[in-house]
């Protein structure tokens, strides 16, 4: 994570607003939010982030304002022509219906979440 404090800290330093875009979450669950991300929206908006336009989840999360800062956890597919229709149980990647003991969350890039710990 010291790595993303000292990212948005840069940016803030060359920019007006800075607007974080984060590949994050937990894919095809509604509402769920995993346990980092609001650990990481706060580190981040603590930088100076001023909005976090979240994506990968492929459905429509919260949105939660931080000291008047916005984080939107999930655009759904804003801007991907995959089909939009999520019904039933996540699917793996081979198509089969996976349960939710299965999911993984991945992190983009990795070694934010690796200095956290």
């Amino acid at each position: 994570m010291a790595d993303l404090v000292a990212d948005v800290r840069a940016a803030k330093e060359r920019a007006d607003v800075v607007v974080l875009s984060l590949h994050w979450g937990v894919h095809f669950v509604p509402r769920l939010i995993a346990d980092y991300q609001k650990t990481v929206a706060l580190a981040a908006f603590a930088a100076g982030a001023d909005l976090i336009l979240g994506h990968h989840a492929h459905v429509l999360k919260a949105i939660e304002v931080f000291g008047g800062k916005t984080c939107f956890y999930s655009l759904s597919n804003f801007i991907m022509s995959s089909s939009p229709k999520v019904t039933g149980a996540p699917r793996s990647s081979s198509g089969t219906t996976a349960s939710r003991s299965t999911l993984s969350i991945p992190i983009c890039p990795t070694a934010w979440m690796q200095s956290a710990a």
